[in-house]
């Protein structure tokens, strides 16, 4: 039997490709746990086909023959019998052809003359969106808002999809009715899916 020692150069060959494969698979994980982030437990998700958001439990689906146009698909959250918040996910809701157009867009069907208080970019799992916080407004009490007259607070997330085609999901709810790290959970869990 003949026992053959394998040379120094064979060995770093062997070593520099295990590193390489091992590298490769750790950059493939990363990048496939960065594109789906996970709910919460608990937690239902929408799934408008071009992008998905969860929301915590105790939200309600709209049914689709009640939801109006433009949104796609929607949650409500009710206390005592009213509407206090509302998830609504709009999709290829304009032309755009970026994130910023978008952006003032979204900004432009929010509420005629209201104004934003902060607008900052995020990241969906390696996409670029645009995250907007409002300034209060007064419920109109129309497409399953809450009643008439109650003062809310508003949140947009706003992303370009595969395909370039801009979607809108807006977070609605009456002042204090939904804590802000749920809401910073809801902007979190939005993904792209088309």
């Amino acid at each position: 039997m003949v026992v053959t020692t394998p040379s120094k150069s064979c060995t770093r060959r062997a070593a520099v490709t295990i590193g390489a494969a091992a590298l490769a698979g750790s950059m493939l994980t990363g990048c496939s746990a960065e594109s789906s982030p996970k709910a919460p437990e608990g937690w239902g998700t929408l799934d408008a086909k071009q992008v998905e958001v969860s929301y915590p439990e105790g939200w309600k689906p709209v049914p689709p023959e009640q939801e109006k146009k433009p949104n796609t698909t929607g949650v409500t959250l009710s206390k005592d019998g009213a509407i206090v918040a509302r998830i609504a996910v709009q999709t290829s809701f304009m032309w755009a052809g970026d994130l910023d157009m978008a952006a003032s867009g979204a900004q432009a069907t929010y509420v005629l003359g209201g104004g934003s208080k902060d607008s900052k970019d995020i990241k969906l799992g390696g996409v670029e969106a645009r995250r907007i916080e409002y300034d209060p407004r007064v419920s109109n009490g129309l497409d399953h808002s809450p009643p008439e007259g109650t003062t809310l607070d508003g949140t947009d997330v706003v992303a370009m999809d595969s395909k370039d085609r801009p979607f809108l999901v807006r977070i609605i709810r009456k002042q204090g009715a939904v804590s802000p790290s749920d809401i910073d959970k809801i902007v979190e869990s939005v993904r792209v899916t088309g």
